[in-house]
């Protein structure tokens, strides 16, 4: 395995492209990339420990390195993240891409859901009401791409 690793890591060296980001030191590419109003693809794992996968809205804050989500509280990704948090995000746009791994919180307190929700109509739009809305948070350990 560390032979693949290393043999992958020579090959994005040689052609220019990023793998690892230090999460101290982001590049202005990033912030970019992340202007758009593209959408995510969110997995976690179900209780039987396979991969579910969600489309989602999505604001990345780069100062918390945090991530924040707004979702309905019966949904499938909230039921997932409350068994098992281990989460990754990615947004792709052409044959440019960020992976972002991290713990996912859930949080259905008035603060944290207005927060999400203004965070959300920042980069999208002004969402509708939802009294069933809940918050989730994804503290950023890792980020991969190379955008």
């Amino acid at each position: 395995m560390k032979y693949f690793q290393l043999v992958l890591n020579n090959e994005a060296h040689r052609n220019g492209i990023k793998m690892a980001y230090n999460l101290s030191q982001l590049p202005e590419s990033v912030d970019t990339f992340l202007a758009t109003t593209s959408f995510g693809a969110l997995s976690s794992i179900d209780v039987k420990g396979r991969l579910h996968t969600a489309v989602v809205g999505f604001h990345f804050n780069k100062d918390e390195k945090i991530i924040r989500i707004i979702s309905n509280k019966d949904s499938q990704k909230v039921k997932n993240i409350q068994k098992n948090n281990q989460v990754s995000l990615c947004q792709v746009n052409a044959n440019k891409w960020i992976s972002f791994f991290g713990t996912g919180i859930i949080h259905n307190t008035q603060q944290k859901v207005k927060e999400a929700t203004n965070a959300y109509a920042s980069r999208y739009q002004e969402p509708g009401e939802n009294t069933e809305r809940i918050a989730i948070e994804i503290k950023i350990e890792k980020m991969l791409g190379n955008a």
